[in-house]
């Protein structure tokens, strides 16, 4: 796991404060990741042909579809350019 880091005030480097993901937000995005890439799958995209589409770079693309913490603004892109709303997005999640 990478540590990550914060600027102080002051200009020094200091470990950000991390939250433990839960068992119920790991299966969320477990979910998500795997709804994602289905879709981009059934969508007949690459990664990269995907990424192109939305001006995102590609890691954002695998982020999101190996179950890595992405913005909500990516969820959005992501769901407008798979033709999915949001309310079926998360229609089966708990």
């Amino acid at each position: 796991m990478h540590n990550l880091l914060c600027i102080s005030i002051y200009g020094k480097l200091n470990p950000m404060p991390r939250n433990p993901l839960t068992d119920l937000n790991r299966k969320r995005l477990e979910y998500l990741s795997t709804f994602l890439r289905e879709l981009r799958i059934n969508s007949n995209l690459t990664q990269k042909e995907l990424s192109q589409n939305l001006n995102l770079h590609r890691n954002s693309i695998i982020r999101a579809e190996n179950n890595h913490n992405i913005t909500l603004l990516t969820v959005f892109e992501l769901a407008d350019a798979l033709d999915i709303s949001l309310s079926e997005l998360f229609q089966d999640m708990e």
